[in-house]
Formats: C-alpha cells, sequence, structure tokens
C-alpha cells in the first residue's frame, strides 16, 4: 500500500522507505509512517501526512476547547485569544482559526469551511499553512484509509492558498454565495471596511441592497451610505420584521437627522394608503 501510494502520487520513497515527499499539484506533500509492535497484540502504524499551501496566508487551525467554544469576537479586524470569526455558529464552535484579516475570511468559503472541519474531527490541524493529518491502527485499518486523508490534506491545503491580489474577489463570490446569510453578511462587511473604494465592492454592495433577507439589506445599506442606500432603510423602516425597522431608523437618525422624520412618516402614511401632498412656504 506504500510504495503503491508513491508511485500514484508521484512521491519520491525516502531510503528507509518509510517516507514519501514530492508535489502534488503545486503542493508540498511529505507522508512518514512508522510501526510500532507492542509486546502483546498486532503492530500499530502511524502516518503523518503534511501539505503546505502554494502560498500561505499564515492560517491555522485547530479544534476549539469546548469552554471556549461560545467566546468569539464581533467587530471586524480585531483579533483576539480564541480565534477569527466566519459568523457560521457550526463552524466557529468546533474550530479556532488564527489568521490575519481579510485573508482568513476570504479563504473560508462554504466548501473549504466543511473540508476544514473533516479534518479537525478525523484529528488534524493546520500550522501556519501546513495541513497536518494522522492515521493510528493496524495496517489493515490504516492502508484504505490512506489515499483519502492524503487527498483531504491536499484539497484542503490547495483551498486555504491565497493570492493577495486574489482577496477581494474570493470576498465577493462569498458574499454572495454562501448558503449561510450570516456568513455573506461578514464577507460584505469585511469587503466594505477593507476595500472601501474597490468597483466590485460596491457592485457587492449594490446586489445586497436587493436581497429578500432583511438583515442583508439593511447592512448592505449602512455601509453603503448615500441616498439610494437611505430610500433602503427607510423602506425597511415601514416594512421588515423583527428588529430591522428600529435599527434601520436608528441608523437613519444618527446619519441623517434633518431629512429622516419626514421620509419615514410620509411612507408609513403611503402605506396605510394616505396620499400626503408636500408643501412648500409661501405656496
Amino acid at each position: 500500500a506504500w510504495r503503491a501510494a508513491s508511485l500514484k502520487l508521484g512521491l519520491a520513497l525516502g531510503r528507509d522507505c518509510l517516507s514519501m515527499s514530492g508535489y502534488r499539484a503545486g503542493v508540498a506533500l511529505s507522508i512518514r509512517q512508522r510501526v510500532e509492535q507492542p509486546e502483546k497484540g498486532p503492530s500499530v502504524t502511524y502516518a503523518r501526512i503534511e501539505a503546505r499551501a502554494p502560498v500561505s496566508i499564515g492560517l491555522s487551525a485547530r479544534k476549539r476547547p469546548a469552554s471556549l467554544g461560545h467566546l468569539l469576537h464581533g467587530p471586524v479586524g480585531e483579533s483576539c485569544q480564541v480565534g477569527v470569526s466566519t459568523a457560521d455558529a457550526a463552524f466557529d464552535s468546533l474550530v479556532c482559526v488564527e489568521a490575519p484579516l481579510p485573508s482568513a475570511t476570504a479563504v473560508l468559503g462554504f466548501e473549504t469551511r466543511k473540508l476544514l472541519r473533516e479534518v479537525i474531527i478525523a484529528g488534524g490541524l493546520v500550522e501556519d499553512g501546513k495541513v497536518q493529518g494522522e492515521l493510528e491502527g493496524t495496517m489493515e485499518v490504516v492502508a484504505p484509509k490512506l489515499m483519502e486523508s492524503i487527498g483531504a490534506c491536499l484539497e484542503l491545503a490547495r483551498r486555504l492558498s491565497l493570492k493577495e491580489e486574489d482577496t477581494c474577489a474570493a470576498l465577493v463570490t462569498n458574499a454572495a454565495v454562501d448558503p449561510d446569510l450570516r456568513v455573506r453578511r461578514r464577507n460584505l462587511e469585511v469587503l466594505a471596511h477593507r476595500f472601501p473604494l474597490s468597483a466590485e465592492t460596491a457592485k457587492a454592495l449594490d446586489a445586497a441592497l436587493g436581497a429578500e433577507d432583511p438583515r442583508t439589506a439593511f447592512d448592505a445599506a449602512r455601509l453603503r451610505k448615500g441616498p439610494i442606500e437611505r430610500e433602503c432603510l427607510t423602506r425597511l423602516v415601514t416594512r421588515a420584521p423583527g428588529e430591522i425597522p428600529a435599527l434601520a431608523l436608528q441608523f437613519l437618525l444618527d446619519e441623517y437627522p434633518t431629512a429622516t422624520l419626514g421620509a419615514v412618516v410620509t411612507m408609513a402614511l403611503e402605506s396605510e394608503g394616505f396620499k400626503v401632498q408636500s408643501y412648500t412656504d409661501g405656496a
């Protein structure tokens, strides 16, 4: 199984035939095994897999201690001892990620979070861009799992690779397609804070203004600012469910105190079927 794996992967076997290394799809890959023979029972095989991202962003990830599962930082750009928040509650409660923003948010799209979670559950971790996986058991147990584990580590290392110039585009994609609305909003917020002058940021915010999710529309309007965004916020005050009307009204009053009250009252009356006529002094 060991020699067959090296041939299939195109890796060079070490002199001791217990290790192999090389490059696969641009990822630096090394695998080492050792075998221990206890006094009683069958021998135990240990296999360690290491795959390094081609362009590392310095990301590290490991299983989060249960006692810290609820402690995650909120404001964009801040760092803390308990890791980066992706806004995916299930992922964040299990995996502690340490990496610079906005790169961490950009690389942790849905499929990457899913794969990273699987690697962590299987006992692996990521250290400064290097994905590490381990297998342990009898040869009969380890051999069938070897290629699958190598494949998972390779794919994760590839996904954790990101060039600085591709960060903005990755955030835009996540903000548009991630299945988790909270993650979409998180990417939108990081995008607006880190690339405020980008045309791609403006397009992403404009698209989010028309989102069916009121919270997404509110966040986009709050981040975009301007006449169109003010109109969107005013609509949310009169039509959105839950807490959004209060949030939108408070933001409008803070940002546009002189223009807000009349506009909100007018829209509220019109929504009830009243016709509102504008008057000017001296008319």
